[in-house]
């Protein structure tokens, strides 16, 4: 079975090629097991298709988001960086 850190890997690597039945079959051992990895799981396939869609979207220029949405990322991003108290990194 994987540990955490192959199992990340290989999801990774599952986005770019087809899986070896025992790299499959370790996989959903690890997964059964590991709700956080479960959990990275779900959030790659979300990315997944949002790249997916994106990808096929005609653009005319340069992608501009909306203030709320660039605060809404930040905001995201500051709270996968925490540090174990919370606070965000230093800049």
């Amino acid at each position: 079975m994987y540990s955490c850190r192959q199992a990340s890997r290989i999801l990774s690597d599952a986005l770019d090629r087809r899986l070896s039945p025992m790299e499959w079959l370790n996989l959903r051992l690890h997964l059964t097991i590991c709700g956080m990895c479960r959990n990275y799981a779900h959030n790659i396939r979300i990315l997944e298709s949002v790249l997916v869609r994106l990808r096929d979207r005609p653009v005319d220029g340069p992608l501009q988001l909306s203030a709320p949405a660039r605060a809404l990322i930040l905001r995201n991003l500051e709270a996968i960086t925490a540090g174990p108290d919370g606070e965000p990194p230093a800049r």
